[in-house]
């Protein structure tokens, strides 16, 4: 993976939780693990990491220590299950249509 392709996406998730009003921190410490994009919002906090070469399990542990987790993916084979309790493995176009409701946002569709 390209560092630009992992920091594009970053930026990415950053800019949508930010405009959803959270407040947002990049490669932020959770516990002892360095998370990729955190963010606060209404008492919770969202973890969010963007992975490619990273291995699953470690993302999940990683996501895990949050409120709401993401595990954004970026591996060009196929992913794992889409959700697993308060975690949720997503493509990039995927991430805001599952924050919203997640977040009690109702855009009215």
């Amino acid at each position: 993976m390209s560092a630009s392709e992992h920091d594009r996406v970053k930026r990415y998730v950053a800019e949508i939780l930010t405009c959803y009003g959270v407040t947002v921190r990049e490669e932020e410490w959770i516990g002892d693990r360095r998370v990729d994009v955190v963010g606060y919002y209404g008492g919770k906090t969202i973890c969010v990491e963007v992975s490619k070469t990273s291995d699953l399990a470690k993302e999940l542990d990683s996501v895990s220590r949050c409120d709401i987790g993401f595990v954004v993916w970026l591996k060009p084979y196929a992913r794992p299950v889409h959700n697993i309790d308060s975690i949720w493995i997503v493509l990039p176009e995927e991430f805001e249509d599952i924050l919203r409701p997640l977040l009690g946002i109702d855009i009215g569709k």
